[in-house]
């Protein structure tokens, strides 16, 4: 009777070991198959630009950019005009993944569903300012949590395959306190050569209905264009001190070409707009000067902006030559630089704007309004209608 006592107490505490072994291994094979998401991290604060783009949009000093500048052109840095955020995992050899981002918790407002069989994958165009949730499934059906991150409010690069040196003018502070609105107006390079992913990228995520197309009949070709699916304006120009007619060589076209486009900048139906020359550069960066110089962003960040080009394919674009002191890098004041072929005279627009347009309150937004109502017939009220579209705070 003893002996079956014992028999039946080992039967009990092996049973009892067994099941909790049974059940410890069981959530050991849970744990196994759950995903751990591991950059972004979750409720992180993320930078959608190349670390150097970064550094740019947050210098505070003309020698910081002049170093930035000069470090990127000495280094012959790959491109960095498109949005450099990677996405981890932890991972398991010979396993497919699916990436799924969206803006809502519940991952019904999909932006992004990506395949990787690796343990990071690269995402593609993400919106500055907006909260992201994401998701990552295995092929055996393991899935992980959902995480959260948020992107910064700094103007950046988007990713449009096809499309060179493509970004949105809005993030960049004006006065009192005020902002350029994202998500209404876009420069680029030439879209002819956006891919059928591109074309989705504008039309769909960004929501773009216009372009304004800044070059030549002969520098067009075949490929896509918003001319036959929305509203199109082709206004043509020589950029920089050309815009200004005291310069000594001013282009005739120019008092056209602004009063068109800034007529079809103040009628919000026409909005989101894309404006583009070949490159993005010239005509294109003095006409984003124009816009965002009259919506109060000052003379530092337009160069900045600006300056951006030089991290995309399409060659630098500075607004001085770069000089190397004793004490560093520095502009060297001349207003203009020559990349190649191509004489940049940034510098000296903003110069000849100032001498001969500035008005009594000295800002450069006035300057471009006075010349603009001088010289191109542009009206007050077509002004005053751009700022109530793309001014916030």
């Amino acid at each position: 009777m003893k002996l079956k006592r014992i028999i039946v107490l080992f039967l009990v505490v092996t049973t009892a070991f067994l099941v909790a072994a049974c059940n410890g291994g069981e959530g050991s094979m849970e744990n196994e198959m759950e995903i751990e998401l591991l950059s972004p991290s979750d409720g992180e604060t993320i930078s959608l630009n190349h670390p150097e783009v970064e550094n740019l949009l947050l210098s505070k000093t003309e020698s910081e950019v002049a170093k930035i500048l000069w470090k990127n052109h000495v280094s012959g840095l790959t491109r960095c005009d498109s949005q450099f955020v990677i996405f981890n995992w932890s991972y398991e050899m010979g396993k497919d993944y699916t990436v799924t981002v969206a803006t809502d918790e519940g991952l019904s407002n999909v932006v992004q569903i990506i395949e990787s069989n690796v343990q990071s994958a690269d995402i593609g165009c993400l919106l500055p300012q907006t909260d992201y949730y994401w998701q990552v499934e295995s092929d055996d059906g393991a899935k992980s949590k959902i995480g959260k991150f948020t992107t910064k409010e700094h103007p950046c690069f988007l990713e449009v395959e096809g499309v060179d040196n493509f970004r949105d003018i809005g993030g960049y502070k004006a006065k009192d306190g005020k902002a350029v609105k994202f998500g209404m107006i876009y420069r680029s390079a030439r879209l002819e050569y956006a891919t059928e992913k591109g074309v989705k990228v504008m039309t769909e995520l960004l929501g773009i209905k216009s372009e304004i197309d800044l070059r030549l009949e002969e520098e067009m070709s075949a490929g896509f264009s918003f001319k036959d699916r929305g509203n199109y304006l082709n206004a043509t120009f020589s950029g920089y001190r050309s815009i200004i007619p005291q310069s000594g060589g001013f282009d005739n076209r120019v008092k056209d070409a602004f009063k068109q486009i800034f007529e079809f900048l103040s009628d919000e139906k026409n909005y989101p707009i894309v404006f583009h020359c070949s490159a993005g550069a010239d005509r294109t960066g003095t006409l984003a000067y124009l816009i965002s110089g009259l919506l109060g962003v000052p003379y530092f960040e337009l160069a900045k902006d600006f300056e951006l080009t030089s991290f995309s394919n399409q060659g630098n674009r500075w607004r001085d030559n770069i000089a190397e002191t004793p004490f560093g890098y520095t502009f060297d004041g001349s207003g203009s630089m020559v990349d190649g072929q191509i004489t940049v005279t940034f510098g000296q627009m903003h110069k000849l704007m100032m001498e001969k347009y500035v008005t009594e309150d000295g800002t450069l937004s006035s300057a471009i309004s006075n010349y603009l109502t001088t010289e191109c017939e542009v009206t007050k009220e077509q002004i005053e209608n751009l700022k109530k579209i793309m001014i916030v705070g």
